[in-house]
């Protein structure tokens, strides 16, 4: 189990990695929960320092969205902040809270399109998966198979389950084989 953040820098360059990671402006509420959802920093000490990041200039509310809510992103400065100090998080502590964020911040939520095509190509049959949000391409994949079951499963997989698939698929390009095979595996 991660450790407990309680040094107001160690919250404040937390708060700001995760902020950054995600990529796009949040609500006050998401930030809160994806900070404080895995008991990794408690409530009061994220208040606290999500202000003094705010004051500081590190973070900063945006222009309201459509719907008329709040947005905050990281500044050009809280992103260099980020950077250069995010070595004093462990990585288990970072992996634990982007993988929390990405499960609290839903494709759906999010406002995406996940839209998926088949075509046959050659002998078999090419499957093509994208995954599309305000921000622009999230995902593209294209697979080939020359099996129709392995091709239904594609499909059911990709409709029923998008999140679990971009998570997957970002796991193993960074490295992150613990998603992939769990903690205990060799691999």
């Amino acid at each position: 189990m991660p450790r407990k953040l309680t040094k107001h820098n160690d919250i404040k360059v937390f708060i700001l990695y995760l902020m950054d990671r995600m990529g796009y402006p949040l609500e006050y509420d998401d930030v809160t929960a994806i900070i404080i959802q895995d008991d990794i920093v408690n409530y009061f000490d994220f208040a606290q320092c999500f202000g003094e990041l705010e004051d500081a200039g590190h973070v900063e509310k945006i222009q309201p969205d459509d719907d008329g809510r709040e947005m905050y992103v990281v500044t050009k400065t809280g992103r260099a902040v980020a950077e250069g100090l995010n070595s004093i998080i462990s990585r288990v502590v970072k992996d634990k809270g982007y993988r929390s964020a990405l499960r609290h911040m839903s494709l759906a939520k999010r406002g995406a399109v996940v839209d998926q095509t088949v075509r046959l190509e050659g002998e078999g049959i090419l499957f093509k998966g994208t995954i599309k949000d305000p921000a622009g391409l999230q995902l593209e994949v294209s697979l080939r198979t020359d099996n129709e079951y392995q091709l239904k499963q594609m499909q059911s997989v990709f409709a029923d389950r998008p999140e679990v698939v971009l998570r997957g698929i970002t796991a193993l390009l960074t490295g992150d084989l613990d998603f992939v095979f769990g903690p205990d595996s060799d691999d």
